[in-house]
């Protein structure tokens, strides 16, 4: 009998060990439990009407074409910068030989006052006068 009354005596203890373990990881974990908030992130485009397609489509053409005046007008602007260096290089020519025709008219004793030649007078077109229109007679009522 004393066999018996240890056996309920320790299952007893293993109950009431096992009973306060539960109990406490209950406890605790009640103040740790962790919720979790799921959200959803999936979004459906609304459909367009057709005037705001045709609005968009109209916006984005007018981008595009800003963009291109932009490319265009850059590109203008690096062509005039050649344009100049040119036009420079060209008038330092037009100097160098207005002053090598001066050392020729120089050496030629050509005089440099040289009478301007006559410029044909070109004749105004004559134009025939307007005949004059009589303004209508309106009949009173």
């Amino acid at each position: 009998m004393k066999n018996k009354q240890k056996y309920i005596n320790f299952t007893v203890l293993i109950l009431a060990v096992i009973s306060a373990t539960i109990w406490l990881s209950a406890t605790t974990n009640a103040g740790n439990k962790r919720s979790y908030e799921i959200r959803q992130n999936i979004s459906v485009p609304l459909k367009q009407s057709d005037t705001v397609a045709v609005v968009n489509s109209y916006e984005s053409l007018m981008h595009r074409y800003i963009a291109l005046s932009e490319n265009s007008m850059t590109e203008m602007g690096k062509n005039s910068d050649i344009i100049i260096t040119k036009l420079d290089s060209m008038d330092k020519k037009i100097d160098d030989l207005a002053a090598r025709l001066e050392r020729i008219e120089e050496a030629l004793n050509i005089p440099k006052d040289l009478p301007k030649p006559e410029t044909p007078k070109v004749p105004k077109p004559e134009t025939p006068e307007m005949p004059e229109i009589p303004e209508p007679e309106i009949p009173e009522v």
